[in-house]
């Protein structure tokens, strides 16, 4: 079981020989995916402890306020994907005014010596660190040796000749462009939200919907999706509706979910809603008949759709 710490400045756990790395980890994409196996390749050729920490909130955020960063995964999502990955230490350290101004030095010293606990740090090809962002590899190469900590630096990963990145993953996001996103991510863009009752109108017209409000992570192009819904043991195809439903004016974004073969009265569950494909963007309908046919023709093509690309 990972051991999770919400707060590294309080924590008072030591484990041996911690190797450990320190970033964002937002998306838990296939870069941050071989940093964390080379993490615990390592502590397992040491027979020590694989750990990482993360700032939160993001400090690109802290900084920029303004400009609200969306997240690619929400915490609870990221936790999940990191305990499977077989981390196991997990340390949180709160980003404010305060560790924004810590030296490079003394969070070397204090915090991932100190409070980590740290024998081995295993950085990425830009990792960054300290006040101002003055910590980088050469500094940590310098010092390294008299602090006692080992230090191993690791490639970008790249897909093709495309760097992996999760700003390049929000670009994709924001496209609506799911193939490479899956590529990028190594599995598909997942949302998660609790089903709330809606107006009906899905119903009305035939193909009832699971409507759940937009969650706090990045929302894709507006537009219909091929996805895969999930929610206990339970797993259907479905069509999703991620926008504004202009046929039918909804005032605020909303993702509505109809579940291909499936009958269930989901109101109140969890439902995670994976995005394969974006079939067309959000479109204005003359009338309900023709929203209707056009609703038919796009559950045709989401089921040949996984018919040929599987999920």
């Amino acid at each position: 079981m990972m051991h999770v710490f919400n707060d590294v400045t309080t924590c008072t756990c030591s484990f041996p020989n911690l190797v450990l790395t320190i970033g964002s980890f937002d998306g838990f994409h296939r870069g941050h995916q071989y940093i964390l196996e080379e993490v615990t390749r390592i502590a397992k050729e040491r027979g020590g402890t694989s750990g990482l920490m993360t700032l939160c909130p993001n400090p690109k955020a802290f900084f920029n306020p303004e400009s609200r960063l969306e997240l690619l995964t929400v915490a609870a999502e990221k936790e999940a994907l990191l305990e499977a990955a077989g981390l196991d230490a997990y340390f949180v350290l709160p980003f404010d005014e305060h560790v924004a101004q810590i030296d490079r030095a003394s969070f070397l010293r204090d915090i991932v010596l100190g409070r980590c606990g740290a024998r081995c740090l295993v950085v990425g090809h830009d990792f960054s660190f300290g006040a101002g962002a003055r910590g980088d590899f050469a500094y940590l190469s310098d010092v390294a040796d008299s602090m006692g900590l080992d230090v191993v630096r690791l490639p970008a990963l790249e897909c093709g000749e495309e760097r992996i990145s999760s700003t390049q993953i929000r670009a994709l996001v924001t496209a609506g462009d799911m193939e490479r996103v899956t590529a990028l991510l190594g599995r598909p863009y997942t949302l998660r939200g609790k089903v709330v009752r809606g107006r009906g109108l899905g119903k009305g017209l035939g193909f009832p919907t699971a409507n759940i409000e937009p969650p706090e992570n990045l929302l894709p192009a507006f537009g219909i999706y091929a996805a895969q819904a999930y929610w206990g043991e339970n797993q259907a195809m479905g069509a999703v509706n991620i926008g504004v439903a202009p046929t039918v004016e909804h005032t605020s974004p909303m993702i509505e979910v109809h579940l291909l073969d499936v009958e269930a009265e989901l109101v109140g569950q969890e439902l995670t809603i994976a995005l394969y494909h974006r079939l067309r963007g959000e479109k204005k309908f003359p009338d309900l008949p023709t929203l209707k046919a056009a609703i038919k023709n796009d559950i045709v093509e989401i089921r040949g759709f996984f018919e040929v690309h599987g999920a």
